[in-house]
Formats: C-alpha cells, structure tokens, sequence
C-alpha cells in the first residue's frame, strides 16, 4: 500500500520542483510507520540523514 500512496505525493513533488527549476536530491518515504517509537526501529531517520548529509 505504501507505494500506492507515496507514488502520487513523488510525483507532485517532483512536479513541484520542475516548477520551481529544483533539482531532486533524493526521497526518503518513512513506508508503514504508525508513530515515533516504530519509526526508530527502522532505518529511515539513518536514511534522511545520510541523504541531509550528502546535500
């Protein structure tokens, strides 16, 4: 389910930075996650900040 959701908010970002002549650096989609305590046992925080590191 997952990828049905965040296919349609990828593109309108993406289309998004096309407007604005933005260049997409990456996306993170935190897929599943019901609250804060799930979301630190996965590994998309690490993943957010290697890809704020990499910017």
């Amino acid at each position: 389910m997952g990828k049905i959701v965040n296919e349609p908010i990828n593109a309108h970002y993406k289309a998004i930075l096309g407007w604005l002549n933005m260049t997409n650096a990456g996306i993170v989609n935190a897929i599943g996650i019901e609250n804060v305590e799930y979301l630190k046992q996965t590994d998309y925080l690490n993943r957010a900040y290697e890809l704020g590191k990499s910017l």
